[in-house]
């Protein structure tokens, strides 16, 4: 038996659910051991190293580890993917990986790389709003913000048309044309957000 195979059964042997920090400080105690091993699949000890990887990754994301938890759901999830298993959206395992980690991307403003995750999550299991609902936040949370900017300068700009003194025409007619497309600019981005927000929902 090896070491990792004892390892495995000590972690799992009383099949109960371990609080998030005595997993972590299980795994940190046999870290060397771990990923020490030999990580392809000929391995014996494979599934268990993906398994004991994987409940690390989700355990250091559970406890608010988020930025330690990344690189971790990543090397979970490239193990699962190398692994023998075919149809990997029927794992849960798997499906809370790919969770977590479009979650922790997403509180890192990692927007792009969280909307890959919720797409595969919304593709797989169309009956799950939540996962709708985050693909939906993660591709319109930048152009919220452009929104603000857009909608601010517009107003500032019309404030100032309206101020400028008659005698200052040039100044105010600067003014009122940065107003108009700034309008149009937020405008836009409106209309594109009222378009992919329904788009999404009919995945």
């Amino acid at each position: 038996m090896t070491d990792i195979k004892i390892l495995y059964d000590k972690i799992y042997s009383d099949r109960i659910q371990k609080d998030p920090r005595i997993f972590i400080n299980i795994y940190e105690e046999n870290q060397n051991l771990i990923e020490g091993a030999d990580p392809s699949i000929s391995n014996p000890d494979y599934d268990g190293i993906m398994r004991i990887t994987a409940e690390y990754a989700l355990s250091l994301s559970q406890y608010g580890s988020s930025r330690k938890s990344i690189p971790y759901l990543d090397k979970a999830i490239q193990l699962f993917k190398n692994s023998s298993q075919t149809d990997l959206s029927r794992l849960q395992m798997f499906e809370m990986l790919v969770w977590a980690r479009g979650i922790e991307n997403y509180n890192q403003k990692k927007y792009l790389l969280a909307s890959t995750d919720f797409q595969y999550l919304v593709d797989n299991y169309p009956d799950n709003d939540k996962y709708r609902n985050w693909l939906i936040a993660s591709k319109t949370i930048k152009t919220k913000k452009y929104l603000n900017f857009f909608w601010g300068i517009a107003m500032v700009s019309f404030i100032w048309y309206l101020m400028a003194k008659n005698d200052q025409d040039q100044n105010r007619n600067y003014f009122f044309v940065a107003a108009i497309v700034f309008i149009l600019l937020a405008v836009t981005v409106e209309i594109k957000n009222s378009l992919l927000k329904p788009r999404i929902k009919k995945q």
